[in-house]
Protein backbone atom coordinates (compact mmCIF):
# COMPACT_ATOMS: atom_id res chain seq x y z
CA UNK A 1 0.00 0.00 0.00
CA UNK A 2 1.25 3.22 -0.87
CA UNK A 3 -1.24 5.38 1.06
CA UNK A 4 -0.13 6.48 4.90
CA UNK A 5 -1.07 3.95 7.57
CA UNK A 6 -3.14 6.57 10.22
CA UNK A 7 -4.94 3.74 12.68
CA UNK A 8 -3.41 0.85 14.14
CA UNK A 9 -7.09 -0.81 14.03
CA UNK A 10 -10.34 0.35 13.02
CA UNK A 11 -13.20 -1.08 14.73
CA UNK A 12 -16.61 -1.78 12.49
CA UNK A 13 -19.87 -2.66 14.48
CA UNK A 14 -23.26 -1.39 14.42
CA UNK A 15 -24.45 1.40 16.58
CA UNK A 16 -26.93 -1.31 18.89
CA UNK A 17 -23.49 -2.61 20.14
CA UNK A 18 -21.92 0.59 20.87
CA UNK A 19 -21.63 0.29 24.74
CA UNK A 20 -19.38 -2.83 24.16
CA UNK A 21 -17.27 -1.56 21.68
CA UNK A 22 -17.13 1.67 23.57
CA UNK A 23 -15.11 0.35 26.12
CA UNK A 24 -12.73 -1.98 23.57
CA UNK A 25 -11.79 1.35 22.57
CA UNK A 26 -10.84 3.19 25.35
CA UNK A 27 -8.87 0.23 26.50
CA UNK A 28 -6.75 0.15 23.26
CA UNK A 29 -6.65 3.92 23.39
CA UNK A 30 -5.39 3.59 26.97
CA UNK A 31 -2.47 1.32 25.86
CA UNK A 32 -1.35 3.17 23.40
CA UNK A 33 -2.82 2.60 20.14
CA UNK A 34 -4.41 4.54 17.33
CA UNK A 35 -7.88 3.62 17.02
CA UNK A 36 -10.45 4.29 14.41
CA UNK A 37 -14.06 4.42 16.39
CA UNK A 38 -16.87 6.97 14.66
CA UNK A 39 -17.51 8.72 17.96
CA UNK A 40 -14.22 10.20 18.03
CA UNK A 41 -14.30 11.40 15.10
CA UNK A 42 -17.45 13.68 14.57
CA UNK A 43 -15.06 16.98 13.66
CA UNK A 44 -13.29 14.85 11.24
CA UNK A 45 -16.29 13.34 9.58
CA UNK A 46 -18.76 16.53 9.29
CA UNK A 47 -18.97 17.45 5.30
CA UNK A 48 -17.13 14.52 4.36
CA UNK A 49 -18.67 12.35 1.81
CA UNK A 50 -19.01 9.37 3.63
CA UNK A 51 -18.98 6.62 1.12
CA UNK A 52 -15.09 8.12 -0.15
CA UNK A 53 -13.78 8.62 3.34
CA UNK A 54 -15.22 5.31 5.22
CA UNK A 55 -13.25 3.21 2.26
CA UNK A 56 -10.14 5.14 2.40
CA UNK A 57 -10.22 3.79 6.45
CA UNK A 58 -11.37 1.00 6.02
CA UNK A 59 -9.42 0.00 3.01
CA UNK A 60 -6.04 1.80 3.01
CA UNK A 61 -5.85 3.75 6.57
CA UNK A 62 -5.99 1.02 8.74
CA UNK A 63 -3.30 -1.52 9.24
CA UNK A 64 -6.18 -3.98 10.23
CA UNK A 65 -10.08 -4.14 10.92
CA UNK A 66 -11.96 -5.81 13.87
CA UNK A 67 -15.44 -6.49 13.15
CA UNK A 68 -18.06 -7.13 15.79
CA UNK A 69 -20.95 -9.40 14.00
CA UNK A 70 -24.43 -9.02 15.34
CA UNK A 71 -27.69 -9.46 13.05
CA UNK A 72 -28.06 -6.25 13.56
CA UNK A 73 -24.49 -5.66 12.04
CA UNK A 74 -25.59 -7.87 9.32
CA UNK A 75 -28.71 -6.15 8.37
CA UNK A 76 -27.41 -2.13 8.27
CA UNK A 77 -26.07 -0.29 5.65
CA UNK A 78 -22.87 1.26 6.74
CA UNK A 79 -21.39 -1.92 8.56
CA UNK A 80 -21.29 -3.60 5.47
CA UNK A 81 -20.15 -0.80 3.71
CA UNK A 82 -17.24 -0.82 5.81
CA UNK A 83 -17.21 -5.04 5.15
CA UNK A 84 -16.97 -4.71 1.46
CA UNK A 85 -13.86 -2.33 1.91
CA UNK A 86 -11.96 -3.95 4.98
CA UNK A 87 -12.66 -7.77 2.63
CA UNK A 88 -11.20 -5.81 -0.34
CA UNK A 89 -7.82 -4.91 1.43
CA UNK A 90 -7.56 -8.66 3.00
CA UNK A 91 -7.60 -10.33 -0.52
CA UNK A 92 -4.26 -7.98 -1.04
CA UNK A 93 -2.35 -8.46 2.17
CA UNK A 94 -0.60 -11.63 3.41
CA UNK A 95 -1.66 -11.54 6.82
CA UNK A 96 -4.88 -11.16 8.63
CA UNK A 97 -6.02 -8.17 7.71
CA UNK A 98 -9.50 -8.57 9.01
CA UNK A 99 -10.42 -9.96 12.50
CA UNK A 100 -13.44 -10.90 13.13
CA UNK A 101 -15.75 -10.96 16.58
CA UNK A 102 -19.21 -12.42 16.88
CA UNK A 103 -21.93 -11.01 19.62
CA UNK A 104 -23.99 -14.28 18.32
CA UNK A 105 -24.30 -17.02 15.13
CA UNK A 106 -24.73 -13.93 12.05
CA UNK A 107 -22.57 -15.11 8.88
CA UNK A 108 -21.71 -12.20 6.62
CA UNK A 109 -21.09 -12.48 2.86
CA UNK A 110 -18.01 -12.56 1.74
CA UNK A 111 -16.48 -13.98 5.22
CA UNK A 112 -15.87 -17.47 4.99
CA UNK A 113 -16.86 -19.60 7.88
CA UNK A 114 -13.32 -21.32 8.00
CA UNK A 115 -11.90 -18.21 9.01
CA UNK A 116 -10.84 -17.90 13.18
CA UNK A 117 -13.27 -15.97 15.23
CA UNK A 118 -13.69 -14.83 18.12
CA UNK A 119 -16.64 -15.38 20.35
CA UNK A 120 -17.26 -11.96 22.12
CA UNK A 121 -20.11 -13.63 24.82
CA UNK A 122 -16.97 -15.34 26.29
CA UNK A 123 -14.25 -12.27 26.79
CA UNK A 124 -15.00 -9.17 28.54
CA UNK A 125 -14.30 -5.50 26.86
CA UNK A 126 -11.09 -5.38 28.73
CA UNK A 127 -9.95 -9.20 27.95
CA UNK A 128 -11.15 -8.55 24.18
CA UNK A 129 -9.16 -5.29 24.20
CA UNK A 130 -5.58 -7.39 25.38
CA UNK A 131 -6.80 -9.63 22.60
CA UNK A 132 -6.26 -6.90 20.05
CA UNK A 133 -3.68 -5.54 21.49
CA UNK A 134 -1.59 -9.00 21.32
CA UNK A 135 -2.71 -9.53 17.46
CA UNK A 136 -1.64 -5.95 15.98
CA UNK A 137 1.44 -6.79 17.75
CA UNK A 138 2.27 -10.19 16.09
CA UNK A 139 1.25 -8.44 12.57
CA UNK A 140 3.36 -8.65 9.37
CA UNK A 141 5.10 -5.15 9.57
CA UNK A 142 8.48 -3.83 9.03
CA UNK A 143 9.37 -2.98 12.31
CA UNK A 144 8.00 -6.16 13.85
CA UNK A 145 9.07 -8.64 10.96
CA UNK A 146 12.53 -8.97 10.34
CA UNK A 147 13.54 -9.06 14.11
CA UNK A 148 11.79 -12.04 14.87
CA UNK A 149 13.07 -14.13 11.23
CA UNK A 150 16.54 -13.07 12.06
CA UNK A 151 16.48 -16.44 14.45
CA UNK A 152 16.38 -18.77 11.82
CA UNK A 153 20.28 -17.91 10.90
CA UNK A 154 22.82 -20.91 11.26
CA UNK A 155 25.95 -20.51 13.11
CA UNK A 156 28.58 -23.42 12.54
CA UNK A 157 29.10 -25.00 15.88
CA UNK A 158 32.74 -24.98 15.94
CA UNK A 159 32.34 -21.69 15.56
CA UNK A 160 30.29 -21.53 18.81
CA UNK A 161 33.13 -23.78 20.41
CA UNK A 162 36.07 -21.32 19.78
CA UNK A 163 33.67 -18.41 21.16
CA UNK A 164 33.27 -20.01 24.10
CA UNK A 165 36.55 -21.32 24.97
CA UNK A 166 37.34 -17.16 25.05
CA UNK A 167 33.94 -16.54 27.31
CA UNK A 168 36.10 -19.69 29.74
CA UNK A 169 38.71 -17.08 30.01
CA UNK A 170 36.96 -14.69 31.81
CA UNK A 171 37.18 -16.54 35.13
CA UNK A 172 41.05 -15.34 34.97
CA UNK A 173 39.91 -12.14 35.22
CA UNK A 174 39.12 -12.17 38.68
CA UNK A 175 37.47 -9.05 41.57
CA UNK A 176 37.05 -6.62 39.43
CA UNK A 177 34.44 -9.15 37.32
CA UNK A 178 33.50 -10.93 40.20
CA UNK A 179 31.84 -8.66 42.56
CA UNK A 180 29.73 -7.75 39.12
CA UNK A 181 28.90 -11.32 38.70
CA UNK A 182 27.91 -11.58 42.43
CA UNK A 183 24.92 -9.46 42.04
CA UNK A 184 22.29 -8.71 39.86
CA UNK A 185 23.46 -7.23 36.18
CA UNK A 186 23.47 -7.30 32.36
CA UNK A 187 25.88 -9.56 30.41
CA UNK A 188 25.96 -8.71 26.67
CA UNK A 189 27.72 -10.60 23.89
CA UNK A 190 28.76 -9.55 20.46
CA UNK A 191 30.67 -12.05 17.81
CA UNK A 192 31.01 -12.32 14.06
CA UNK A 193 29.07 -15.00 12.58
CA UNK A 194 32.47 -17.12 11.91
CA UNK A 195 35.40 -17.32 14.47
CA UNK A 196 38.83 -15.80 13.29
CA UNK A 197 41.39 -15.97 16.16
CA UNK A 198 43.24 -12.42 14.59
CA UNK A 199 40.63 -10.62 13.29
CA UNK A 200 41.49 -7.10 14.61
CA UNK A 201 45.04 -7.83 14.00
CA UNK A 202 46.59 -5.65 17.05
CA UNK A 203 45.24 -4.56 20.49
CA UNK A 204 45.38 -0.92 19.56
CA UNK A 205 43.11 -2.24 17.19
CA UNK A 206 40.91 -3.47 19.39
CA UNK A 207 40.63 -0.08 21.26
CA UNK A 208 40.29 1.68 18.17
CA UNK A 209 37.33 -0.52 17.47
CA UNK A 210 35.81 0.25 20.72
CA UNK A 211 36.71 4.26 20.78
CA UNK A 212 34.88 4.43 17.14
CA UNK A 213 31.58 2.49 17.38
CA UNK A 214 30.75 3.46 21.36
CA UNK A 215 27.40 5.37 21.42
CA UNK A 216 27.32 8.50 23.11
CA UNK A 217 24.54 9.91 25.06
CA UNK A 218 24.89 13.21 26.99
CA UNK A 219 24.69 11.69 30.10
CA UNK A 220 25.93 8.07 29.26
CA UNK A 221 27.87 6.34 26.88
CA UNK A 222 27.83 2.63 25.85
CA UNK A 223 30.12 1.00 26.48
CA UNK A 224 31.97 3.57 29.01
CA UNK A 225 35.90 4.03 27.45
CA UNK A 226 36.89 7.69 28.84
CA UNK A 227 38.29 7.55 32.45
CA UNK A 228 38.02 4.15 32.82
CA UNK A 229 40.96 1.34 34.05
CA UNK A 230 42.39 -0.44 31.15
CA UNK A 231 44.52 -3.58 31.18
CA UNK A 232 45.44 -5.91 28.08
CA UNK A 233 46.54 -9.78 27.60
CA UNK A 234 47.74 -11.66 25.03
CA UNK A 235 44.74 -11.09 22.55
CA UNK A 236 42.31 -9.14 24.29
CA UNK A 237 42.28 -5.71 25.93
CA UNK A 238 39.34 -4.70 28.43
CA UNK A 239 38.46 -1.96 30.86
CA UNK A 240 36.91 -1.81 34.21
CA UNK A 241 34.51 1.54 35.31
CA UNK A 242 33.48 2.07 38.79
CA UNK A 243 31.13 5.46 39.92
CA UNK A 244 28.65 6.25 42.35
CA UNK A 245 28.48 2.48 43.12
CA UNK A 246 27.98 1.65 39.07
CA UNK A 247 30.45 -0.59 37.98
CA UNK A 248 30.71 -2.10 34.09
CA UNK A 249 33.11 -4.37 32.50
CA UNK A 250 33.61 -4.95 29.22
CA UNK A 251 36.10 -7.08 26.85
CA UNK A 252 37.28 -7.21 23.12
CA UNK A 253 39.35 -9.97 21.94
CA UNK A 254 41.26 -9.89 18.20
CA UNK A 255 38.59 -12.49 17.28
CA UNK A 256 36.06 -9.84 17.08
CA UNK A 257 33.90 -11.08 20.18
CA UNK A 258 33.14 -8.39 22.80
CA UNK A 259 31.59 -8.87 26.11
CA UNK A 260 30.11 -6.55 28.57
CA UNK A 261 28.75 -7.08 32.10
CA UNK A 262 27.40 -4.26 34.31
CA UNK A 263 24.82 -3.81 37.31
CA UNK A 264 21.36 -2.80 36.63
CA UNK A 265 21.13 1.00 36.52
CA UNK A 266 18.43 0.81 38.49
CA UNK A 267 21.08 0.10 41.54
CA UNK A 268 22.75 3.69 41.04
CA UNK A 269 19.52 5.33 43.47
CA UNK A 270 18.06 1.20 44.75
CA UNK A 271 16.17 3.16 47.31
CA UNK A 272 14.50 5.42 45.70
CA UNK A 273 13.81 3.23 43.21
CA UNK A 274 12.19 0.93 45.66
CA UNK A 275 10.13 3.64 47.12
CA UNK A 276 8.70 4.53 43.55
CA UNK A 277 8.34 1.49 42.82
CA UNK A 278 6.21 0.05 45.83
CA UNK A 279 3.97 3.36 45.51
CA UNK A 280 3.00 2.27 42.22
CA UNK A 281 2.60 -1.40 42.41
CA UNK A 282 -0.15 -3.42 44.18
CA UNK A 283 1.95 -6.53 45.71
CA UNK A 284 0.14 -10.13 46.08
CA UNK A 285 0.25 -10.28 50.22
CA UNK A 286 3.89 -11.30 51.02
CA UNK A 287 5.46 -11.02 47.70
CA UNK A 288 8.81 -9.24 48.57
CA UNK A 289 10.75 -8.11 45.04
CA UNK A 290 14.29 -9.22 44.57
CA UNK A 291 15.14 -6.09 42.57
CA UNK A 292 13.33 -3.24 40.27
CA UNK A 293 13.75 -2.82 36.36
CA UNK A 294 11.95 0.30 35.12
CA UNK A 295 10.38 -0.23 31.43
CA UNK A 296 12.05 2.75 29.83
CA UNK A 297 16.03 2.07 31.35
CA UNK A 298 15.25 -1.41 29.82
CA UNK A 299 14.40 -0.54 26.31
CA UNK A 300 17.16 2.17 26.50
CA UNK A 301 19.42 -0.20 27.39
CA UNK A 302 19.55 -2.73 24.65
CA UNK A 303 18.98 -0.06 22.27
CA UNK A 304 22.29 1.10 23.26
CA UNK A 305 23.35 -2.20 22.50
CA UNK A 306 22.22 -2.98 19.36
CA UNK A 307 23.11 0.58 18.28
CA UNK A 308 26.90 -0.37 19.27
CA UNK A 309 26.33 -3.51 17.57
CA UNK A 310 25.31 -1.87 14.34
CA UNK A 311 28.47 0.59 14.77
CA UNK A 312 30.77 -2.36 14.60
CA UNK A 313 29.00 -3.65 11.80
CA UNK A 314 29.62 -0.54 9.95
CA UNK A 315 33.43 -0.82 10.90
CA UNK A 316 34.01 -3.41 8.38
CA UNK A 317 35.10 -6.78 10.28
CA UNK A 318 31.87 -8.43 9.96
CA UNK A 319 31.25 -10.86 6.90
CA UNK A 320 28.25 -11.82 6.56
CA UNK A 321 26.42 -11.35 10.28
CA UNK A 322 26.81 -11.03 13.94
CA UNK A 323 25.54 -13.02 17.25
CA UNK A 324 24.13 -10.97 19.76
CA UNK A 325 23.36 -12.33 23.49
CA UNK A 326 21.46 -10.74 25.93
CA UNK A 327 21.24 -12.04 29.64
CA UNK A 328 20.13 -10.91 32.67
CA UNK A 329 21.49 -12.64 35.83
CA UNK A 330 19.83 -13.04 39.31
CA UNK A 331 16.44 -11.55 39.07
CA UNK A 332 14.46 -14.09 40.57
CA UNK A 333 11.29 -12.29 41.90
CA UNK A 334 12.26 -9.12 40.52
CA UNK A 335 9.17 -6.38 39.08
CA UNK A 336 8.65 -4.53 36.38
CA UNK A 337 7.55 -0.59 36.59
CA UNK A 338 7.52 2.40 34.68
CA UNK A 339 9.19 5.43 36.87
CA UNK A 340 6.91 8.16 34.97
CA UNK A 341 3.42 7.43 36.86
CA UNK A 342 0.87 8.89 34.05
CA UNK A 343 2.15 5.67 31.82
CA UNK A 344 -0.34 3.43 33.66
CA UNK A 345 2.27 0.62 32.71
CA UNK A 346 2.75 -0.65 36.52
CA UNK A 347 0.86 -3.24 36.93
CA UNK A 348 1.78 -6.13 38.93
CA UNK A 349 4.96 -8.12 36.53
CA UNK A 350 7.19 -10.58 37.93
CA UNK A 351 9.52 -13.10 36.60
CA UNK A 352 9.90 -16.48 38.78
CA UNK A 353 13.58 -17.66 36.95
CA UNK A 354 17.04 -16.32 38.32
CA UNK A 355 18.36 -15.94 34.68
CA UNK A 356 17.00 -14.49 31.32
CA UNK A 357 18.03 -14.21 27.74
CA UNK A 358 19.32 -16.17 25.15
CA UNK A 359 21.59 -15.31 21.76
CA UNK A 360 19.94 -13.71 18.46
CA UNK A 361 21.46 -13.82 14.98
CA UNK A 362 21.51 -10.90 13.09
CA UNK A 363 22.53 -11.17 9.42
CA UNK A 364 24.55 -7.85 8.73
CA UNK A 365 22.23 -6.03 6.43
CA UNK A 366 19.12 -6.25 8.83
CA UNK A 367 21.41 -5.16 11.94
CA UNK A 368 22.47 -1.97 9.78
CA UNK A 369 19.04 -1.01 8.63
CA UNK A 370 16.34 -2.06 11.69
CA UNK A 371 18.52 -1.38 14.75
CA UNK A 372 15.92 0.49 16.53
CA UNK A 373 13.19 -2.25 15.43
CA UNK A 374 15.22 -5.16 16.48
CA UNK A 375 16.35 -3.63 19.80
CA UNK A 376 12.47 -3.54 20.66
CA UNK A 377 12.07 -6.99 19.50
CA UNK A 378 14.99 -8.09 22.34
CA UNK A 379 13.22 -5.48 24.99
CA UNK A 380 10.29 -7.41 24.29
CA UNK A 381 11.16 -10.81 24.48
CA UNK A 382 12.41 -9.58 28.18
CA UNK A 383 9.19 -8.30 28.72
CA UNK A 384 7.14 -11.41 28.12
CA UNK A 385 9.59 -12.84 30.59
CA UNK A 386 8.43 -10.60 33.28
CA UNK A 387 4.54 -11.40 32.13
CA UNK A 388 3.89 -8.42 30.20
CA UNK A 389 2.21 -9.53 27.07
CA UNK A 390 1.07 -6.63 25.50
CA UNK A 391 3.29 -3.19 25.76
CA UNK A 392 2.23 -0.73 23.64
CA UNK A 393 5.11 -1.48 21.10
CA UNK A 394 4.28 2.10 19.09
CA UNK A 395 4.26 4.68 22.14
CA UNK A 396 7.21 3.24 23.12
CA UNK A 397 9.42 3.62 20.41
CA UNK A 398 9.56 7.01 20.94
CA UNK A 399 11.93 6.13 23.49
CA UNK A 400 14.86 4.97 21.39
CA UNK A 401 15.60 8.25 19.82
CA UNK A 402 16.46 10.19 23.38
CA UNK A 403 19.55 12.02 23.26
Amino acid sequence: MTVDIQYDVALSFAGEDREFVEQVARHLQANGLRVFYDSDQQVELWGKNLLDYLDEVYRMRSQCVVMFISKHYASKVWPNHERQSAMARALEEKYEYVLPAKFDSTELPGLQPTIQYVDLNKQTEESFAQMILQKVARLEEPEQEGATQTDVVEVRTEDKNQYELELKRLAEVGPKLDTIRQVPHWEFVIRPFTFKAERINSLPGCLEVVNSCHVARINWEFPHVRDTKKSTGNDWIDSETQFIGHQEYWRLYQSGQFVFHSMFREMFYEEVVKQRANFQVVLPDGFVPGGYHDIVIMLRTITELCEFAANYARHGLVDSGLSVGVFMQHVKDDILFCWESGRHWSSFRSTADNQLGKFWHFPKGDLLERTHPIALDITNYFWHRFGWFDAPLKELVKEQSYK
